[in-house]
């Protein structure tokens, strides 16, 4: 009796200084953490947010596609206050909970569930402590925790663990209000974030392949089952309830990107996630990446999906609980990484629940490896252990040190993806705040002409974005050039009113005279209206290189519309001109000549060719 009594301490003990380490281990990978800022959305929706200033009426409930969520954002605002280091500390505390929750399940399922082989029960504790804190340290799941908005991440994947903790613990120990607990967390989860739709077919499924012996049993507890899928209903209500704000986000149906583009480029991007799980470098704070339109880089992605789809079913079919750890992580991603297109193919907070299972695994895959090596010698264990966790610290906190401000969230973007026309426009905007508040003159001017440039960039890389267009005329107010910023203005009214070819092409035209930069912004846009234009390339490149004085780049033009309409006298004309300006004068001579022989009245190409045949009497080559 006295010696159970002491077994019974020791082993509270040990679970209890497990669970101080999991803290200890949390907290030191999150100390810069802790200083992290608002960045990009979480500046509108959460630091900037007016609706979250007040509990009362509770606005953000009925507003909001994640309701719970922005409750807890609300809470945080009224108890403590804007800042956000309350902010930073909630999504740190959140993090550690889910790692607490992580190590009980883990811990219960390898000592009590059927499936699980003695072997790995007798090692269950540091088993389910060594995969915790794999998973509470790992970089990856920093943007999870430091990007404040991305709580409803967190926080969803806190309440779908729970799910499937307290479900475990109901079978487990036989206690039924943990499937009420369960059932709580469920709902809780739909209410915070879309990713838990995938929720009640995990619990099935680990019901299944690992707390169970047979579907009989499975079968027996199919109320409890039927509890969890009802709770999507709550997501049903809040998605029917924003249905219009679900296609304005770009949810489902994508601009220029189709299901069959967004899925098969999806393995290559679940590959740069486990590439940054195994080695944690790289990583983009918003990546912005392109489908994958090569076969032959989408086929080989598929086909090795495929594979391990089929190693995973083989594994279901003849050892489950190993078949649900190589597939549950999949099974989560599912509603980000399948053929259901999202606006950004790639964010690395998407792994954050995902990565669980790949704690879990590594865990056991350390276990394994150290059992075959033979190391008996626990200094050795716990010292390899140790030092791997001291460098996922260190790389952890230097991976918060991009949330630490909105500026450095964009220039690490810029840095890993410089194709990223957002990173550009949205860090002008970063850069110039930052010289609204600087008092040295010196400093303040070259932070403008940064914040214009990087702004001019982005439109160079993605010239369709209306709101890079908003964005450099604000910078450019800011710099004190508001004037030069109104024909920006103009150019972002010009894209949101969606005009034809026909009503572009009677703009530039209006404009070519008064502001003819306004008016080759016309012309751009009328060439990428099907179908193609004689008349739009002809203008395009007259105003190419008026404005830009990029004489390749007109030539280009001219004879697009040359190949267009070979019998339009006014591009040839156009062409002779080009011809004459770059001192190619025999050539112009041609150009007029094939003009004047279609319209033999064209005044203008008369004198070009008079111009032409002038400078080639007075070339040094005669």
């Amino acid at each position: 009796m006295v010696e159970s009594h002491q077994l019974t301490m020791s082993a509270s003990m040990s679970n209890l200084g497990a669970r101080l380490l999991i803290l200890l281990a949390g907290l030191a990978a999150y100390v810069v953490g802790m200083a992290a800022d608002f960045t990009f959305d979480g500046i509108e929706f959460v630091a900037n947010n007016p609706v979250l200033g007040q509990l009362w009426p509770p606005e953000y409930l009925w507003k909001y596609t994640r309701p719970f969520s922005f409750l807890t954002f609300a809470l945080n605002k009224a108890c403590v206050g804007p800042r956000p280091f309350s902010f930073a500390l909630t999504n740190i505390l959140i993090h550690i909970a889910s790692a607490q929750i992580l190590y009980s399940l883990v811990k219960i399922v390898l000592e009590k569930a059927p499936r699980i082989p003695e072997s790995i029960s007798g090692a269950a504790v540091p088993i389910a402590l060594v995969s915790s804190l794999l998973w509470v340290v790992h970089p990856l799941n920093s943007q999870g925790v430091a990007y404040l908005i991305q709580r409803q991440e967190s926080l969803t994947s806190l309440f779908y663990i729970g799910t499937i903790c307290a479900f475990a613990q109901a079978v487990l120990n036989q206690q039924r209000y943990w499937f009420i607990v369960a059932w709580i967390s469920c709902a809780l989860g739909m209410l915070s974030k879309e990713m838990m739709v995938t929720a009640p077919l995990c619990v099935f499924w680990f019901d299944f392949a690992v707390l169970s012996k047979s579907w009989r049993e499975v079968v027996g507890r199919w109320f409890w089952h039927l509890g969890l899928w009802l709770t999507l209903g709550f997501l049903a209500l809040v998605i029917f309830a924003h249905r219009g704000e679900y296609a304005q986000a770009g949810i489902g149906d994508v601009p220029d990107i189709s299901r069959w583009q967004y899925f098969r480029s999806q393995p290559w991007v679940v590959a740069n996630y486990l590439q940054i799980w195994i080695w944690p470098a790289g990583q983009c704070a918003d990546a912005l990446k392109i489908p994958v339109n090569n076969p032959a880089w989408y086929w080989p992605g598929l086909l090795i999906t495929g594979l391990w789809l089929s190693i995973v079913l083989r594994l279901t079919l003849s050892r489950p609980a190993l078949g649900f750890l190589a597939g549950a992580w999949l099974l989560v991603l599912v509603p980000t990484s399948s053929i259901v297109p999202i606006q950004d193919l790639y964010f690395e907070h998407r792994m954050y629940l995902p990565s669980m299972f790949l704690a879990v695994f590594s865990s056991l895959l350390l276990q394994a490896l150290m059992d075959r090596l033979k190391w008996t010698s626990h200094t050795l264990h716990w010292g390899v252990l140790t030092t791997m966790l001291v460098l996922l610290i260190a790389v952890n906190n230097y991976r918060c040190t991009v949330y630490l401000s909105d500026e450095s969230f964009w220039r690490d973007a810029i840095a890993k993806s410089p194709g990223n026309s957002r990173a550009y426009t949205n860090l002008a905007l970063a850069v110039s705040n930052r010289a609204r508040r600087t008092q040295d003159p010196a400093e303040k001017q070259s932070l403008h002409e940064e914040a214009i440039a990087a702004a001019r960039k982005s439109i160079e890389i993605h010239a369709l974005n209306a709101i890079t267009y908003r964005n450099l005329a604000l910078v450019l107010g800011e710099a004190g050039r508001r004037s030069e910023g109104e024909k920006y203005v103009q150019m972002e009214s010009i894209l949101k009113s969606k005009l034809s070819q026909e009503q572009l092409l009677e703009l530039g035209n209006f404009y070519r005279k008064t502001d003819p930069e306004l008016a080759l912004f016309c012309y751009e846009r009328a060439r990428e209206i099907p179908p193609e234009s004689s008349e739009v390339y002809n203008n395009l490149g007259i105003l190419t290189q008026q404005v830009e004085k990029n004489f390749l780049k007109a030539e280009v033009c001219f004879q697009r519309a040359l190949s267009l309409s070979p019998n339009n006298a006014n591009v040839h004309n156009s062409y002779g001109n080009l011809l004459v300006r770059t001192k190619r004068y025999q050539e112009a001579v041609a150009a007029f000549d094939r003009a004047l022989r279609l319209d033999p009245e064209l005044k203008s190409a008369i004198q070009g060719r008079e111009v032409a045949l002038q400078r080639l009497t007075q070339s040094p080559s005669r």
